[in-house]
C-alpha cells in the first residue's frame, strides 16, 4: 500500500475520534487501533481540534 501521499506528513491523521455525536467516531477509532497494532506513525484528533503545522513546530489545539 502506498502511503506517500503527497509528502507533506510523515504520518496519517484520523479526525473524528472519541466525538460522541460524530457518525463516524466508532469506525474511525477502530483505524486508529488498527494503525497503532500495526505501527502505522498517526495522530488522532476530536472534533473541534485542529492540527497546526508552523515550521518543525506541530500542534494539536
Amino acid at each position: 500500500m502506498a502511503w506517500e501521499g503527497l509528502g507533506i506528513l510523515d504520518h496519517a491523521v484520523v479526525p473524528h475520534v472519541d466525538s460522541p455525536g460524530h457518525p463516524e467516531t466508532e469506525a474511525l477509532g477502530v483505524v486508529a487501533v488498527n494503525y497503532r497494532a500495526d505501527g502505522t506513525p498517526h495522530l488522532t484528533l476530536r472534533d473541534g481540534q485542529a492540527l497546526v503545522i508552523d515550521g518543525e513546530d506541530t500542534r494539536i489545539y
